[in-house]
């Protein structure tokens, strides 16, 4: 009887001890739980934290009405003041400088629209990016006809229009993919910023036709003959053809156009009636 009092007293002992034991360690996992919930509370509040402090406070879909009409007016207003005056400079200048111009530009001023944080700042960017926009197509649309003979401009007019109509339905599928105005944004000024590869020397040749009217004959020589060679045309023909610019009257480089004689023009008010009642 002494035995078995002295048993049951043990394994009553042993399993206090036991439970004690287990008691500590469920405490010791509860605090470092909570210092881990604690943790990572604070990690939490320091990504917010990182996240208010360097992403914009204001965002275009919660704006006022008046937002959207004005930044569609300030971008119409670039795009035909860069049309208007940046085509002036790419007559002075030249095509293939001033469309390698409005590309630099033209990133910076679409990442300032895409990281606006104010309104102000969002139809500034949109102004500065539609002025370089209206200045890039004004230049590929002459560089591009000037490439061609007179009877291929037509065709050639036409196949730019349907790629720019192509180019709108591609953006709606890109607006879609993208899901934000921002990301949009910052989409279409890094491709403008892809688009400085032709930079490169041989991509994007200069006017020949611009650089013949500024009496540059010898870098038109060197642009017709890597023309002539890119067709598979014969080099002596071509070379011979070119030797007779030499041959030709050295008439004084061509007048630059100022400005004001422009705009006093009376044919070219005309036109820009007609063009923007068709627009």
């Amino acid at each position: 009887t002494c035995n078995a009092r002295g048993w049951k007293r043990l394994q009553r002992c042993s399993s206090l001890e036991r439970y004690n034991q287990i008691r500590t360690n469920i405490r010791f996992k509860l605090r470092i739980h909570s210092f881990s919930g604690v943790n990572e509370g604070i990690k939490k509040n320091k990504i917010k934290q990182f996240l208010i402090l360097f992403s914009p406070q204001w965002s275009l879909d919660h704006s006022g009405s008046w937002v959207i009409p004005l930044e569609q007016i300030c971008f119409l207003l670039g795009f035909a003041a860069g049309a208007v005056f940046l085509g002036h400079l790419a007559d002075s200048v030249g095509r293939r400088s001033t469309f390698l111009f409005t590309l630099a530009l033209g990133c910076p001023a679409g990442l300032l629209a895409a990281f606006a944080s104010s309104p102000s700042i969002f139809i500034l960017g949109r102004c500065l990016w539609g002025t370089m926009l209206g200045a890039m197509q004004l230049t590929l649309y002459i560089t591009r006809l000037e490439l061609c003979c007179p009877s291929q401009r037509l065709p050639v007019a036409m196949a730019g229009d349907l790629i720019q109509v192509g180019g709108r339905f591609l953006l709606l599928g890109l607006a879609w993919v993208c899901g934000s105005w921002r990301v949009l944004q910052g989409v279409m000024s890094a491709g403008m910023g892809v688009c400085l590869l032709y930079s490169c020397p041989g991509l994007y040749p200069e006017s020949p036709r611009w650089l013949l009217a500024t009496r540059r004959t010898a870098q038109a020589k060197d642009v017709l003959l890597a023309l002539c060679q890119n067709g598979n045309a014969q080099e002596l023909e071509a070379r011979e053809a070119l030797n007779e610019l030499d041959n030709a009257c050295h008439l004084p480089a061509a007048a630059q156009i100022s400005l004001r004689s422009l705009l006093s023009c009376r044919n070219i008010w005309k036109n820009i009636l007609i063009l923007g009642f068709t627009t």
